[in-house]
């Protein structure tokens, strides 16, 4: 897998994201893989736009990032499409066609989330 994102792809996202931070709402200036590439690629739904402060913090808080969506683990084979991000906007679902859906208020814990998935979900065990 090539480190360059393709030009369609990053187009999409940008324009997805409208250039700003998923994290905070501030002017974005890079792309965060959920995944990492070797397992998520470049598809859409594994990549958001941060600002570089919430890249970093991503990064060194790997275990906030994982419990918020701004990264997803490899490790539990799961779906970037399917693992909400908590954005600026809400709790957002990202999609591979360069889309999004608003599934619950940004001030929805961790927690009660599942209610709001458009999916069910499985109990781990």
């Amino acid at each position: 897998m090539s480190n360059e994102i393709p030009s369609e792809v990053r187009r999409s996202v940008n324009d997805r994201d409208e250039m700003r931070c998923q994290v905070c709402g501030a002017i974005g200036s890079e792309l965060q893989h959920r995944m990492r590439r070797r397992e998520g690629g470049h598809r859409k739904s594994n990549l958001i736009r941060v600002c570089s402060t919430d890249h970093r913090t991503i990064h060194a808080q790997p275990a906030w990032a994982l419990e918020r969506g701004y990264t997803v683990s490899a490790v539990m084979d799961a779906d970037p499409s399917q693992i909400a991000v908590h954005s600026y906007r809400g709790w957002v679902l990202y999609d591979d066609a360069g889309g999004f859906q608003v599934i619950a208020p940004r001030t929805v814990s961790v927690a009660d989330l599942p209610a709001y998935l458009p999916f069910p979900v499985v109990p781990e065990g």
